[in-house]
């Protein structure tokens, strides 16, 4: 029974949320005075996520055995990312760590909301767009070919854009299996293409240009660079090393390398 928790715990997934509230958690007991590896276990053993409490476990034990608690961080950086562990380093060194620790929880906290307003200023282009997508299937499947019998009917020539769209409603309606394999197989060949240097440098710098997108994605870079980097300048992180690590936040390739030749000025 044992052994089927833990696998289940082993697959389960950690969301920043979860991590945010063990920071803040974290950073109360230890400004309560209560012992690393002792806080460290208390969290462990009242979690929810399964995941994250054999992770802690991990962590603690590490802890005990006098491991630095940023080294036990960075071997999980699925869930404790560069930016996570270079804080808490700057913590133990300075020996604010709970400090540091509340700190980071506000900034994780500001950053789920960010993504969260992300989310929503997109979900309805989407919608539309998708709503639209199907709307357009169904008139060139269902309702086109109705009206092309009416006009093989009257025997008149059609203009060359109605015959366009006669063959168009033709092709979805015999050989739709034949579209769908070919998005299919275009999609998975962009993903494959957009994960490439070449090819994420190319997407990154459309992202920028496309109207309305493009400003979303260009202030979101920027609330992301500056808050990340203040963040970790006041919790005693060198501006250098900082820089070197808030330009992985961004997540398009065209701001890193403004971020990277600040650095080198």
């Amino acid at each position: 029974f044992k052994r089927d928790i833990d696998f289940k715990g082993a697959l389960e997934r950690v969301r920043p949320q979860e991590v945010a509230a063990f920071t803040r958690q974290l950073a109360t007991l230890l400004k309560a005075g209560i012992p690393l590896a002792e806080a460290l276990g208390a969290l462990a053993e009242q979690g929810d996520n399964k995941k994250l409490q054999m992770v802690l476990a991990e962590i603690r034990q590490k802890v005990n055995e006098g491991s630095s608690l940023a080294d036990t961080l960075a071997a999980h950086p699925k869930i404790f990312p560069e930016l996570y562990t270079n804080m808490v380093r700057s913590g133990e060194t300075a020996g604010n760590l709970d400090a540091v620790l509340a700190r980071l929880a506000d900034f994780l906290d500001a950053e789920h909301v960010l993504r969260a307003k992300v989310s929503g200023a997109l979900t309805y282009p989407i919608i539309m767009m998708v709503l639209g997508s199907l709307i357009m299937g169904v008139l060139m499947v269902v309702v086109v070919p109705k009206i092309t019998s009416i006009f093989e009917d009257l025997g008149k020539t059609l203009p060359w854009n109605t015959q366009l769209l006669i063959f168009m409603a033709d092709m979805m309606g015999s050989y739709w299996w034949a579209i769908l394999i070919f998005i299919g197989l275009a999609y998975w060949s962009f993903r494959r293409w957009s994960h490439t240097l070449k090819g994420r440098a190319v997407v990154d710098r459309i992202k920028l240009r496309v109207p309305l997108i493009g400003s979303l994605v260009r202030y979101v870079g920027v609330a992301r660079f500056a808050r990340t980097l203040a963040t970790m300048l006041a919790a005693g992180v060198p501006v250098l090393t900082a820089l070197e690590i808030v330009k992985k936040v961004l997540n398009n390739t065209v701001l890193e390398k403004v971020v990277e030749e600040a650095r080198d000025a």
